[in-house]
């Protein structure tokens, strides 16, 4: 019985450490009539160097494309940005501080759009 209990706590620690954490959740809401320039923005506190991915997701979970991570910026010192219109991928935050986030609708998405932001620490070390 004791090697079962060591086996399953193992087993749920190994489990819990191989997803990834998510470190802030947003949601919003883009309406049916919105201009061609819509984004909306959220900040995070980023504490020490991480690596973040981001995942826009619908109410059920399901992945959304037609809402993108379009832009990330330090607010302290905006020369340390990353910037790409078709989404960003995991990057590097290798500085602390306060990052503003924007997303945006892709060009093709119409309609009324609600979703969720998930800000995901991977877990990789930054490159610095």
């Amino acid at each position: 019985m004791k090697h079962l209990s060591v086996t399953v706590l193992f087993l749920v620690t190994l489990a819990a450490s191989a997803t990834a954490a998510s470190l802030y959740e947003y949601t919003g809401l883009f309406p049916a009539d919105r201009p061609a320039e819509a984004a909306i923005s959220n900040y995070m506190l980023i504490d020490k160097p991480r690596q973040v991915r981001f995942d826009v997701v619908d109410r059920q979970g399901n992945p959304l494309a037609s809402v993108r991570t379009v832009e990330v910026i330090l607010t302290s010192d905006t020369r340390i940005a990353f910037r790409n219109d078709q989404g960003l991928g995991p990057i590097d935050l290798t500085e602390p501080g306060i990052y503003e986030v924007k997303v945006k609708p892709a060009e093709a998405a119409t309609g009324e759009i609600g979703f969720t932001l998930r800000v995901n620490d991977t877990g990789k070390v930054p490159t610095a």
